[in-house]
């Protein structure tokens, strides 16, 4: 997911000048696609039909939102715009790259 890690460090010195810190924001990331889909499980059980279902195809990840504030979370949806990410509703932050959930 090179685009990914474009927007974290992109964030990353965003969040180290906002912060006026060396460290900046410290982001959780909690779910993430396989390079051919699906998400990380430790039981080899899953499915297209599970809570995860966004997971499918490779380009999907969920942040953790809980310590964030309002000016983070717009730049952090300002840089992954920047690289086709786009938000979607979950409890968690949720962006799917290229058009994909």
């Amino acid at each position: 997911m090179n685009r990914l890690i474009i927007v974290l460090n992109k964030f990353n010195i965003w969040s180290k000048q906002y912060h006026n810190s060396q460290q900046g924001t410290v982001l959780g990331i909690n779910d993430m696609s396989l390079v051919m889909g699906g998400v990380f499980d430790i039981n080899g059980d899953w499915n297209v039909n599970s809570n995860h279902s966004f997971h499918r195809i490779g380009y999907s990840v969920d942040i953790d939102n809980s310590g964030m504030t309002a000016t983070e979370l717009y730049w952090l949806e300002i840089f992954m715009k920047s690289q086709t990410g786009k938000r979607f509703p979950e409890p968690v932050i949720h962006f799917g790259f290229l058009g994909e959930n």
